[in-house]
């Protein structure tokens, strides 16, 4: 080989090179929040801050739930928390000043490895931070930290393409607008908020195929919701499309004066024995119907009814004895009305008729936090509980078909 080839054959190799290691530069630092979580998160919830007082919500829900103060991330842009294949919770946030970061936990064992800096925090959460992104997984037990900490390694060095980010899922949930957009298995969704979900669809429908997108927007202190009900299961969505002809819309809503100072209203059509099929299977409804006369009763009556029903919660003590009622027919046109052993007081049939507000939906549910957040006694015993409700006052789910739904949330200013 000439001199001139030789020549030309390493400033190729240097070229090369130069290329290779801009390349990884940029594949590194393009990186982004969404492609650490992994791609088959089991739910993903973004929170895209077009004002301050959404990202100051999102530190809010820090404190909250995680008891996490922590300066030095970036809220100005997205931002997530996610449930992972094996139903960790995480999140997942932009960071802005690493050394802040690790100033926020004083006097605390913060390590290093693996190109990150890591922290056991409240004997529950494994908290890692690198440059660019704060990532928090748990709750768990300190048996299970090297999992926990394995786990993040994981979705720290992973490749963008295998991120949660460039998955169909993403690109349906990001499709429409919003401050927040959800994606969720209903298999994760807890009691009560997937009640509204489980009353609108068969329970043939295995929850783990059963996906919810959602988005909201901030306007005048409530967030509007448009919720979407979905599968990726051609037989799933058959028998959820079959379901949407035979269920009617509601016509008519008994008790009509139900007030909105009540814990809980929901009314929907009893077609195919949803309601009882729930009670069966779902431990937090057997406890709060425990709180009828005679349950066993109760179970049979609610079997047999048909067509539109009603349920109301006045409120519930600190024991999770509630004082309700439920009212509906049966096949053959008979009214069935089951009352609690706690009567509801003549105030729980004062104030706006919400149930004018059902008539003409699938299916309708109104949850009013004031009630618990009332209750002393309930704080005292169970602080945890009140404590998750944060800042709302109502969640209103009206579903216009079995599938699509608005939703309300309000708060407090």
């Amino acid at each position: 080989m000439t001199k001139k080839k030789k020549y030309i054959t390493v400033i190729c190799i240097v070229l090369a090179a130069i290329v290779a290691g801009l390349l990884a530069f940029l594949l590194i630092r393009n990186k982004d929040v969404i492609d650490h979580i992994p791609a088959k998160s089991k739910a993903v919830v973004v929170i895209t801050p077009s004002n301050e007082e959404t990202g100051e919500a999102l530190q809010q829900l820090m404190r909250d739930i995680v008891n996490l103060n922590v300066e030095g991330l970036d809220f100005t842009e997205p931002s997530y928390v996610f449930i992972t294949p094996n139903e960790y919770y995480g999140m997942a946030i932009k960071v802005d000043n690493k050394d802040k970061v690790a100033q926020s936990f004083p006097n605390q064992k913060i390590e290093k490895g693996d190109g990150a800096q890591w922290l056991w925090f409240g004997d529950a959460w494994q908290l890692c931070w690198t440059d660019d992104v704060f990532l928090a997984l748990g709750p768990s037990t300190i048996e299970d930290q090297a999992h926990i900490r394995r786990t993040l390694s994981i979705m720290l060095d992973a490749s963008a393409d295998e991120g949660f980010g460039h998955t169909d899922r993403y690109k349906q949930m990001m499709a429409s607008d919003g401050d927040i957009r959800l994606f969720s298995k209903l298999e994760v969704i807890p009691m009560p908020y997937n009640l509204p979900f489980k009353m609108c669809i068969p329970d043939t429908c295995e929850a783990e195929k059963v996906l919810i997108y959602a988005n909201a927007k901030n306007e005048g202190g409530k967030w509007l919701a448009d919720c979407n009900i979905t599968s990726e299961d051609e037989d799933i969505l058959r028998i959820m499309n079959t379901a949407e002809k035979k269920n009617t819309q509601i016509s008519t809503v008994e008790p009509e004066g139900v007030g909105c100072n009540n814990l809980l209203f929901m009314a929907g059509n009893a077609e195919y024995g949803q309601l009882s099929k729930i009670i069966n299977k779902d431990n937090t409804m057997q406890m709060l119907f425990a709180s009828f006369n005679d349950s066993t009763n109760v179970k049979q009556k609610i079997k047999e009814m048909t067509g539109g029903y009603s349920f109301c919660i006045e409120n519930i003590d600190e024991n999770l004895h509630a004082a309700c009622l439920l009212t509906g027919k049966t096949k053959e046109g008979s009214p069935v009305v089951i009352e609690s052993k706690k009567k509801l007081s003549e105030a729980a049939f004062d104030g706006a008729k919400i149930s004018e507000q059902a008539k003409g939906l699938k299916f309708y549910f109104h949850l009013n936090f004031l009630p618990l957040q009332n209750n002393k006694a309930l704080q005292e015993k169970h602080p945890t509980l009140v404590k998750l409700f944060g800042n709302i006052k109502s969640i209103t789910y009206k579903a216009t078909t079995n599938r699509t739904a608005k939703t309300e949330v309000e708060t407090y200013q």
